[in-house]
């Protein structure tokens, strides 16, 4: 008790001060610090992952529209010229690809890169044969598909 008999007004004023302000300096350490980690994760988030997704939703959208215009045929029957159809999805598959291309070119992560990796083969072998490019070679029934011959019936 004489302890705190013996303290002046003015000193114990100084020490809760002195606690205030070390405690004012640490939760403005730990905001500051917090801030800073949410500004890195926002700009990771627009500058990496933001354009990857939109990369690789194009390229799944386009490999949607393909899929849609090679179904066209099968859904119509002879209603339509089955070419129109098959040369439309080559313009979708020519998309998806410059897509998957730009994604490639982006930033990534290791983890990412490994996915993307195991992934590209994967995309190029479950793409219909009659809808590659004109640039790459195609198997006889897609290329009888894609107008190589005039008959339309085998389709």
């Amino acid at each position: 008790m004489s302890f705190h008999n013996n303290i002046q007004i003015k000193t114990l004023l100084r020490g809760a001060m002195g606690m205030l302000s070390l405690l004012l300096l640490l939760v403005g350490g730990a905001g500051l610090h917090g801030i800073s980690q949410s500004n890195d994760a926002l700009r990771e988030t627009y500058a990496n992952q933001l354009g990857s997704t939109v990369a690789l939703s194009e390229a799944m959208q386009a490999t949607t529209r393909m899929r849609l215009a090679l179904d066209r045929n099968v859904m119509q029957g002879k209603q339509d010229d089955p070419k129109v159809h098959v040369d439309r999805s080559r313009v979708f598959v020519e998309a998806s690809e410059a897509a998957w291309k730009r994604y490639m070119n982006l930033p990534q992560n290791p983890e990412e890169k490994a996915l993307a990796a195991t992934a590209a083969p994967r995309a190029v072998a479950a793409r219909p044969a009659a809808a590659l490019p004109a640039s790459r070679p195609a198997p006889r029934p897609a290329l009888a598909v894609a107008g190589a011959d005039d008959d339309w019936s085998a389709f």
